[in-house]
């Protein structure tokens, strides 16, 4: 599950009222304001009181994205550079420590970095992948670790990151996994994407068998 404090913002940012004199008016704390500029959950009460000030509706506060869980009945057709947040995998796929994610990167964030056609069905598909393709996820870090790809300042879940793509540290994206869409890479990062793994495929080709 995934809340985003969106709708507030550009309601308030077309009423010209900052986020201080927001907190002001309700009578938040700065942590409370600190956990809407993260998306994290905050109290029914606290909402209310947004809605009974702006004279707005709870979905003018805040909105639901909900999480997608890949299974062969529901297959998805995502793109290279779809980031995602990822809550089922385990921990020693977490690539960033908790001291780093502060104000940052989450800890479950990975990027599409490779798309196949799903050749055939075969059982191994069926088991660690879905619908027609195949796709391939690498780690993302606010620091590079090895074989790394930069990326500039991107929205992820409604906030401006920088950081890396860790090539170093890919999976497939398995079927049951539950996840939610949380930003796009820029087209340059794309392109640099895409060439790097048309690279890597041409090269393989050419080893001898």
């Amino acid at each position: 599950m995934a809340l985003s404090y969106d709708p507030l913002w550009k309601m308030l940012k077309e009423m010209a009222i900052s986020k201080m004199e927001f907190a002001k008016s309700i009578g938040i704390s700065n942590a409370t304001l600190a956990k809407m500029g993260k998306n994290e959950p905050i109290t029914l009460t606290t909402v209310d009181k947004i809605c009974n000030e702006y004279h707005c509706k709870i979905e003018d506060v805040v909105q639901h994205i909900p999480d997608i869980k890949l299974n062969i009945g529901n297959a998805h057709d995502f793109e290279v550079g779809t980031i995602l947040t990822i809550d089922s995998f385990n921990n020693s796929d977490v690539s960033v420590s908790k001291k780093q994610t502060k104000d940052k990167i989450q800890k479950h964030c990975y990027v599409i970095v490779k798309k196949e056609e799903n050749p055939q069905m075969t059982l191994t598909n069926l088991i660690d992948n879905t619908g027609n393709y195949i796709y391939t996820l690498a780690s993302v870090s606010s620091v590079s670790r090895g074989l790394s790809m930069h990326f500039p300042k991107v929205s992820i879940d409604d906030q401006l990151t920088d950081g890396y793509i860790l090539l170093g540290k890919i999976r497939p994206l398995s079927s049951g996994v539950i996840f939610h869409i949380s930003g796009e890479m820029p087209s340059e990062v794309i392109d640099k994407l895409n060439r790097f793994y048309s690279f890597v495929d041409e090269f393989d080709k050419s080893l001898p068998d």
